[in-house]
């Protein structure tokens, strides 16, 4: 008993830290620094470019007509396409866009299911291989993970539940 509820708090202390903590891999927090660097406008063919070249894929939304690809990557190679509508300059500083982030991590859908322990989140699990979460103090994001595969990625939309529905509706698209 006591074990397994050493084992809950340190596995919670690890989402905590990857995912929810103040200052962490978001749109809305960590990204704003390396955006205002290294943003910039780019094509399909640029972002599948940038994933070659990193060697790990960069998972987006498709294309989206009259829409600017906002790309950033981190020197953490952490990957962000923001999705930017007609007149907004990459770079903007508003958190108002739909993001998504392909985040390198060992254990990314052990790490999202752990989270099932945690309060304040939903877990969700799409098929056999497709898992998210959700947290309650961060409702425009949601945390997704693949079977087997070493990246979490994160879906920010600042609509109410747009970034569940992106998710729930099997959007996201790896690029390789």
């Amino acid at each position: 008993m006591v074990v397994a509820l050493v084992a809950a708090a340190v596995v919670g202390v690890g989402v905590w830290a990857f995912v929810i903590r103040p200052g962490g891999s978001s749109p809305s927090a960590s990204a704003s620094t390396s955006r205002d660097t290294n943003a910039h406008a780019a094509t399909a063919a640029g972002l599948r470019a940038t994933a070659a070249a990193l060697g790990q894929p960069i998972y987006w939304l498709g294309p989206q007509a009259r829409m600017t690809y906002e790309l950033t990557v981190t020197t953490g190679r952490l990957v962000y396409v923001r999705y930017l509508p007609h007149g907004v300059k990459p770079g903007d500083p508003k958190p108002d866009y739909v993001t998504v982030g392909t985040y390198p991590k060992q254990g990314a859908y052990a790490i999202v299911a752990a989270a099932r322990k945690l309060k304040g989140s939903r877990v969700q699990e799409f098929g056999a291989n497709e898992i998210a979460v959700t947290y309650s103090t961060r409702p425009k994001s949601v945390y997704v993970a693949y079977r087997g595969l070493p990246y979490m990625i994160e879906v920010f939309d600042p609509a109410a539940l747009g970034s569940e529905t992106i998710v729930r509706d099997g959007l996201l698209v790896p690029l390789r």
